[in-house]
């Protein structure tokens, strides 16, 4: 990978794997260490919010959202990234 990602966008309910395990992998990669993880799903509840701050996601937006939510927390974010070294 020539340079790893600064923002992953992560649904829960992927097709062929689960969410969780994706930000799990994403947070074991070392490559991938400071990318922002921003979870994006239709879960609600306390224990999902709980998980994905318990394995390392940075923000948690519900579905339905608002592109312009989206757009603010992914600008919010990469705004207040430490710039990387190279």
């Amino acid at each position: 990978m020539a340079r790893p990602p600064d923002i992953l966008i992560l649904d829960v309910g992927l097709p062929d794997v689960s969410g969780w395990d994706v930000l799990k992998a994403a947070r074991a990669e070392p490559l991938l260490d400071g990318m922002t993880v921003i979870m994006l799903t239709g879960r609600t509840d306390a224990a999902s919010f709980e998980r994905a701050e318990a394995g390392g996601a940075d923000r948690y937006l519900v579905k339905p959202f608002r592109p312009a939510e989206l757009r603010r927390v992914v600008l919010d974010t990469l705004h207040d990234a430490p710039t990387p070294t190279v």
